[in-house]
C-alpha cells in the first residue's frame, strides 16, 4: 500500500518560518565553530592542500579533475573533494581559516538538508500521530542538536575531512530529492526528480565511496515510511535505480582514476582483521554519540590481533545487528535509524579495510544523525505522551542539551587550534601511536625552547625504534636537527627522505636550505633550483635562493627572488622582510619601507621584521618611530639584543640616558660589547 504524504506547510517548521529555523541552525554552528577558525592545518591537510599542486590553479579544469595520486592522500580518487579544494583556494588563498570557513557552511547545508528530510519523513501517515503533528520542531530540534555535536569536529574543523562532510551533504540532497520525488510521484504530480537523483547520485561518487550507500538508504526508507511493504518499493524502481548511479561512479573513481592506492582496499590490510577492529569501532562510536567526551584525533593505524583480542566485540556486534535487521522487518519505523546507522557506516566498518587509519569518528559523522534523529522522537513521545510535559517545556530541555554539547564542542574546537593538545590525547588513548608520536614531536620542535626540544627527541628515538614511517621520520629529525643548529644530522636525514622520494620539492628546498646553512653555496643552489624546477611556487624556496645569492654577492639576483617568493604568497612576512633588506642595501628607502610595512602586516609577530623596520626608520631620520619599532620588536622577543643597542643609540641622541643605560646594560646582558664611548656616554665605565 502507497500512503500519501501528510499535509503541512512547506515553508514551516512549525510556527516558525523555514529560513528562521535554518539561520537559528546556522547561528548555532557558528558559535560552536568560530573558535576553531584560527587552528593550523592539521596531519594531512598538508599533503591534500598545501602541497597539492593540483589545486593551484582552476583553469584547465581537467588537472583538477585528473591528476596524479599520491599514497594514501585524502583527495585520491575523489574529483569533487579535489574540485571544491581548488576553488576554495583560489577564493581565500592558502589560509586554513578560509578552507575552514567553506567546511563550516557546508557544515550547515547538511545540517539544513538533515532538518527537511527528517520532518519530511516525520511527517508522514505512518508515523505516530503525535509525531507527526509536531514533525516541525522535532526536526529542528534534533537537526540543531546534531549540528552542534562535537563529534562533527572530525569533518568540519580537521579540513581535508571536507571529504566526509561533502560526501554527507551529496547523500543527504540525494535522499531528499529522491523522497520528494518518490511522493510527488505517488501524488500523481508532475517531477523532475529522477534526473536530479542520478545527477547527485553520481556527483556523490565523486566525493567518497561511502556513496555506494545511497540505494540502500533510498530503500530502506521507502520500505519503512513511504510505501509500507516491500512489494510497494516495486513501483518506485526508477528512483531506487536512480540512487544507484554511485556505484558506476565509484567503480570510475576506484579504477580509471586510481583509487585509493594501496591505503584501502581489500589487498591493502586483512579484511578479517579489519572486521575485528571495526566490530570494536562501531561500540566506540556509539559511546562518543551518546557521551562525546573524550574524542581521540587519529587512533594510529592498528589492527586487532585477532578473535582473543575482537572475538567478545564481533559477537556483540552480530547480534546487535542481527536484531536491527530483524525489528527492522517486525516494526520498520522504529528501527529504521539504527539500520541506516549501520549501514551508512558499512562502507568504512566492515570487511573493506583502510589501513591508513582503521578507526575514525568522524566516519560517524552523519551515521550519527540515524540515532539523534530517532532519540529526540522517542524523548518527545515519552515527554508528551508518557509524561505530559509541556512543549514549552520540552523546548526549553532541548535547548539546554544544545548549549551544553555546543560548548563541549566549541571547546573541542580549541584544542585544533592547538595541535599539541590533539597529539597528547591521541598518545595518552594508545601510547603505541608512532604516528601522534611523530605529530608531538613536530609541535614541539616548533615550539624551538630546550625543553620541548629535548621531548621531541625522546619520542622521536621511540619512533626509530619500530622503524615505521620513515619518511616522515627523517622530516621531524631533520627539523630537530635544524632547531638545534645540527645542520649535518639534517642532511643526513634528508638525504635519506630523496632515497625514498627522489623529486619531493619540499625536501630539496629543505636540502638547499641545509647546505646554506653548511656554507655550500653552489651545491645549496642548485638543490634550490631542483626544488623549484619541480614546484616554483614555494616561497622558502624562494627566499633560500635570495639567501644563497646574496652571499655569492648576486644582489640583483637575490633581490628578484625574494620578490618572487611573495609573488608566491602574497602573505609571507619573511619574504617581505627580506625584500626590504635587499631594497633598503641598494639604496630605495621608499621601495624598502613598504616591503617592511608589508611583513609587518603579514605577521605583527615577526620581532626581526619590525626591527628592520626601525633600522630604516632610524637611517631615514625618524627616531620618535624607529624607537617605537624597536620597543615593539622587543616585546615580541626579549632576547633581540640589537634592538636594544639601536634604541639606546637613539635615546642617547635624545638625552634620554638613564633609559639608554638600562637598554645597554640588556644588551651586554645579552652577550654584547658595546664601544667604550657609548659605555662613558650612559655613566659605564666598563662594562655592567
Amino acid at each position: 500500500m502507497v500512503h500519501s504524504a501528510a499535509k503541512n506547510p512547506s515553508g514551516r517548521v512549525g510556527n516558525a518560518p523555514a529560513f528562521a529555523a535554518a539561520g537559528a541552525i546556522c547561528a548555532a554552528i557558528w558559535l560552536a565553530y568560530a573558535g576553531g577558525l584560527a587552528a593550523p592545518f592539521i596531519m594531512d591537510d598538508a599533503s591534500s592542500i598545501t602541497a597539492n599542486r593540483s589545486i593551484r590553479s582552476l583553469w584547465p579544469l581537467w588537472p583538477v579533475l585528473v591528476y596524479e595520486h599520491g599514497e594514501g592522500r585524502t583527495i585520491d580518487g575523489r574529483p569533487l573533494l579535489n574540485l571544491s579544494l581548488a576553488v576554495n583556494r583560489a577564493v581565500t588563498g592558502t589560509s586554513p581559516i578560509g578552507f575552514r570557513v567553506v567546511n563550516i557552511l557546508i557544515h550547515c547545508g547538511n545540517a539544513i538538508l538533515l532538518m527537511a528530510l527528517a520532518r519530511l519523513l516525520l511527517a508522514q501517515p505512518a508515523v505516530p500521530a503525535a509525531v507527526r503533528g509536531r514533525a516541525g520542531p522535532i526536526a529542528f530540534a534534533a537537526a540543531v542538536l546534531w549540528a552542534v555535536h562535537p563529534l562533527g569536529t572530525g569533518a568540519v574543523t580537521y579540513v581535508v575531512q571536507r571529504a566526509e562532510s561533502r560526501g554527507a551533504f551529496m547523500i543527504l540532497a540525494t535522499g531528499f530529492v529522491a523522497v520528494r520525488g518518490m511522493l510527488a510521484a505517488d501524488a500523481g504530480s508532475k517531477t523532475w526528480g529522477l534526473p536530479v537523483v542520478a545527477i547527485l547520485s553520481a556527483l556523490a561518487g565523486t566525493a567518497k565511496e561511502t556513496s555506494v550507500a545511497i540505494p540502500f538508504v533510498t530503500l530502506l526508507i521507502d520500505r519503512a515510511l513511504l510505501s509500507g511493504s516491500w512489494r510497494g518499493t516495486r513501483c518506485h524502481w526508477p528512483w531506487h535505480l536512480a540512487a544507484a548511479a554511485s556505484w558506476p561512479s565509484v567503480a570510475l573513481m576506484l579504477t580509471a582514476l586510481g583509487g585509493r592506492g594501496s591505503s584501502a582496499g581489500l589487498d591493502s590490510a586483512s579484511p578479517w582483521l579489519y572486521l575485528l577492529t571495526q566490530a570494536r569501532a562501531i561500540w566506540l562510536y556509539l559511546a562518543r554519540i551518546a557521551w562525546p567526551q573524550g574524542l581521540i584525533f587519529d587512533y594510529g593505524d592498528f589492527l586487532s590481533s585477532g578473535l582473543a583480542e575482537s572475538g567478545g566485540w564481533l559477537l556483540l556486534t552480530a547480534a546487535v545487528f542481527a536484531g536491527v535487521v530483524y525489528g527492522y522487518a517486525k516494526f520498520p519505523i522504529t528501527f529504521l535509524g539504527p539500520l541506516l546507522f549501520f549501514v551508512l557506516l558499512g562502507p568504512t566498518s566492515s570487511v573493506i579495510p583502510v589501513k591508513t587509519q582503521t578507526i575514525a569518528e568522524h566516519r560517524a559523522y552523519l551515521a550519527s544523525a540515524c540515532l539523534i534523529v530517532p532519540a529526540i522522537t522517542a524523548a518527545w513521545l515519552v515527554a508528551r505522551e508518557r509524561l505530559s510535559l509541556s512543549p514549552r517545556f520540552c523546548g526549553l530541555a532541548a535547548t539546554a542539551v544544545a548549549l551544553a554539547i555546543g560548548l563541549s564542542t566549541a571547546a573541542r574546537n580549541r584544542e585544533f587550534v592547538e595541535p599539541e593538545i590533539l597529539w597528547r590525547k591521541a598518545l595518552a588513548a594508545e601510547p603505541r601511536n608512532e604516528r601522534a608520536m611523530i605529530n608531538l614531536a613536530a609541535q614541539l620542535i616548533a615550539k624551538k625552547d630546550s625543553v620541548s626540544l629535548a621531548d621531541a627527541e625522546r619520542l622521536l628515538a621511540q619512533v626509530a625504534e619500530t622503524g615505521r614511517y620513515p619518511k616522515v621520520y627523517n622530516v621531524n629529525v631533520s627539523s630537530l636537527a635544524k632547531a638545534q643548529g645540527r645542520y649535518s644530522e639534517a642532511l643526513t636525514a634528508l638525504d635519506a627522505i630523496l632515497k625514498l622520494t627522489p623529486d619531493e620539492p619540499a625536501t630539496l628546498a629543505d636540502r638547499g636550505y641545509v647546505l646554506w646553512k653548511l656554507g655550500g653555496l653552489p651545491e645549496a643552489l642548485t638543490s634550490l633550483d631542483q626544488a623549484l624546477a619541480l614546484d616554483d611556487q614555494i616561497a622558502p624556496a624562494w627566499l633560500n635562493r635570495g639567501n644563497v645569492l646574496l652571499d655569492l654577492d648576486r644582489r640583483e639576483e637575490a633581490e628578484r627572488s625574494f620578490a618572487r617568493s611573495v609573488d608566491v604568497d602574497p602573505k609571507y612576512a619573511k619574504g617581505w622582510d627580506h625584500l626590504g633588506v635587499a631594497r633598503q642595501d641598494r639604496g630605495d628607502r621608499p621601495a624598502a619601507i613598504a616591503a617592511f610595512n608589508q611583513a609587518v602586516a603579514c605577521d605583527p609577530k615577526d620581532a626581526e621584521a619590525v626591527y628592520n623596520r626601525g633600522r630604516l626608520h632610524a637611517e631615514m631620520g625618524r627616531a620618535n618611530s624607529a624607537i617605537a619599532d624597536f620597543t615593539a620588536a622587543l616585546r615580541i622577543d626579549p632576547t633581540l639584543r640589537n634592538a636594544y643597542y639601536n634604541r639606546a643609540v637613539l635615546l642617547i641622541r635624545a638625552g634620554r640616558t638613564s633609559e639608554a643605560r638600562a637598554d645597554i646594560e640588556a644588551f651586554v646582558r645579552l652577550g654584547g660589547s658595546p664601544p667604550p664611548a657609548v659605555l662613558a656616554l650612559v655613566g659605564l665605565s666598563t662594562k655592567p
